[in-house]
């Protein structure tokens, strides 16, 4: 169930980015011009690959995989976090950008949990 979560929330977003840049790129502030336009279609199709990448993994039972899907995802969330969090404090983003910190923070947490305490694999 965890890795459909994960596979559906990233694709609703990136759905959201690809169709609709303006509007998503706008809630964070930022003046939506032809090159962030190109920038909300790149974000929302790596999002796209990450919700898919979550889906068709979430039956995976070797170990190895599943640490493989973990990991990848705690690196994408720490690093979006990050800059999500870089951009927010220099004032590159309005405070909306705190609310995706948050998230990606949660996100992280889920993920680390399946992979350091549980073990095994999201059900």
């Amino acid at each position: 169930m965890f890795l459909t979560i994960m596979a559906v929330i990233p694709a609703f977003f990136g759905a959201l980015f690809f169709l609709t840049p303006e509007r998503m790129l706008g809630n964070y502030g930022f003046v939506v011009d032809a090159p962030m336009k190109l920038l909300g279609y790149s974000v929302g199709s790596m999002l796209i690959a990450i919700g898919a990448l979550n889906l068709l993994s979430r039956n995976f039972t070797e170990p190895s995989a599943v640490r493989v899907v973990l990991s990848t995802n705690i690196v994408v969330q720490l690093l979006t976090g990050a800059v999500d969090a870089y951009g927010t404090a220099s004032g590159a983003m309005n405070s909306d950008g705190w609310g995706a910190v948050a998230m990606h923070a949660v996100f992280l947490l889920g993920f680390a949990y399946y992979l350091f305490v549980k073990k095994e694999t999201p059900p």
